[in-house]
C-alpha cells in the first residue's frame, strides 16, 4: 500500500505551473525533490517495518496472524499497543490532516484541470474563460 500512496500526487505540480514565477525551473525541481523525499520516506518506513516485523517467512506469518485477530482495523490497535494513547491520538490527527489535504489537493487539481481544458478549447465554447477587467473568470470555479 505504501508503495502506491507515496508516489501519488507529484504529477499535479504541472497543473499549477502557471502560478509560479519561473515554471521551467521551479516545476521540474519541485517535482524531483517531491519524488526523492517520497522515495526516502518509503525506504525509511519499509526499513522500520522490516526491523519490527522481521523478514523471515515465519516472522511475517506471525505478524499477519496477530493483526488478523485485532478487529476491522488492526493498524490502530497495533499503534495503540506500541505507542500508547498519545501515539494513537497523534496518528489519528495526522490521518485527518492527510485526508483533508488530499481533498483540498483534489479540488485544486480539478479546478485547474477544468480551467486549462476550457482555456485550450477542449471544453464546449460556453465553458471557456471570459476575458474581462484584466482577469480570467470561469463560470464554474
Amino acid at each position: 500500500m505504501f508503495a502506491i500512496t507515496y508516489f501519488m500526487g507529484f504529477e499535479v505540480s504541472t497543473q499549477i505551473s502557471e502560478e509560479v514565477r519561473d515554471p521551467r525551473r521551479s516545476v521540474p525541481t519541485g517535482t524531483l525533490w517531491a519524488t526523492v523525499i517520497m522515495g526516502l520516506l518509503y525506504i525509511l518506513v519499509t526499513y522500520a517495518i522490516i526491523l519490527d516485523v522481521g523478514y523471515s517467512q515465519s516472522a511475517i506469518s506471525n505478524f499477519v496472524s496477530e493483526a488478523e485477530g485485532m478487529g476491522p482495523n488492526p493498524v490502530y490497535t497495533l499503534i495503540g499497543h506500541y505507542l500508547g494513547k498519545p501515539g494513537l491520538i497523534l496518528f489519528a490527527v495526522s490521518v485527518l490532516f492527510s485526508v483533508f489535504g488530499c481533498y483540498l489537493a483534489t479540488l485544486n487539481a480539478t479546478a485547474r484541470m477544468l480551467y486549462g481544458m476550457a482555456r485550450d478549447g477542449l471544453l464546449p465554447a460556453w465553458r471557456r474563460p471570459i476575458q474581462g477587467l484584466g482577469a480570467h473568470i470561469m463560470p464554474f470555479t
